[in-house]
Order: C-alpha cells, then sequence, then structure tokens
C-alpha cells in the first residue's frame, strides 16, 4: 500500500521532468563532435540545420540572455540579406541599362565608323578616277 502511494506521487513528478527535458533539451555537459553532429547537423559534418532555441529554454538569466543575443543577431542577417539582395537587385537593373546603353552606342559608333568609310572610300575612288582621266587626256 505504502508503494502504490510513493508511485501514484512519483507518477506526475517523472511525467513532469519528462516535458521540462523535451523543452529544455540541453545537458549539463558539454557535448562530443559526433553527439552534436546527431543532435543538430543530422549526422553531417557541416552546420546547416540551426537550432531555433526560444528566452524559456535557458536555464539561468545568462542563458536567456544569450539566447536572446543569438536570436538578435540571427534577426539582422536576415535583415541585412534581405537588404543586400535588394540592393543586389537594383544595381543589376543598372548593370542591364547600362548594358542597353552600350549597346546603342556601339550600334551608332558602327554606323558613324562605316559611313565614315564608305565616305573615304568614295573620295579615294573619285580621286583615282580623276588621276586616271588626266593621264589619259595627256596621252
Amino acid at each position: 500500500m505504502l508503494g502504490d502511494k510513493k508511485e501514484e506521487y512519483l507518477k506526475p513528478l517523472l511525467r513532469e521532468q519528462k516535458i521540462l527535458d523535451r523543452k529544455r533539451p540541453f545537458k549539463s555537459e558539454a557535448l562530443t563532435l559526433s553527439e552534436f553532429s546527431k543532435k543538430y547537423w543530422m549526422d553531417g559534418e557541416v552546420p546547416y540545420q540551426y537550432h531555433s532555441v526560444q528566452i524559456q529554454d535557458g536555464a539561468t538569466e545568462a542563458e536567456q540572455l544569450v539566447f536572446n543575443n543569438i536570436r538578435a543577431l540571427k534577426n539582422d542577417a536576415v535583415m541585412q540579406r534581405k537588404t543586400m539582395w535588394e540592393k543586389f537587385g537594383e544595381k543589376q537593373e543598372q548593370i542591364n541599362d547600362c548594358k542597353k546603353e552600350l549597346v546603342h552606342i556601339r550600334r551608332v559608333q558602327s554606323f558613324v565608323i562605316c559611313t565614315i568609310v564608305s565616305a573615304v572610300i568614295s573620295v579615294l575612288i573619285k580621286c583615282i578616277l580623276r588621276c586616271l582621266q588626266s593621264i589619259q587626256c595627256q596621252r
């Protein structure tokens, strides 16, 4: 009878402890690299999976402060990444506009060069014809 009362008393405590362990998944000692890899990196060697901790996960005020700072840094990184992509998009649009203008300038430049070359050739042909006519007249 005494064992049943202890068991009734311990079951809710053990259940609460399991719930707390799930909410606060941190161990009191440091994990080995393989344990950390299994838990956070899905058995990979490169940290690509981030564990999103909350302030409530901290066991002490210091841990809560660290978690808060990590979350703030992560949010800042996300915001800067978005800003960078927006700036990149603006710069890419400017580059595309410059390329369009450059194509237009090259077309105009090619037209001008062709016009100058054809004018020079026509002037040379006229000079050659005059020289030939003057040679024929002298004979």
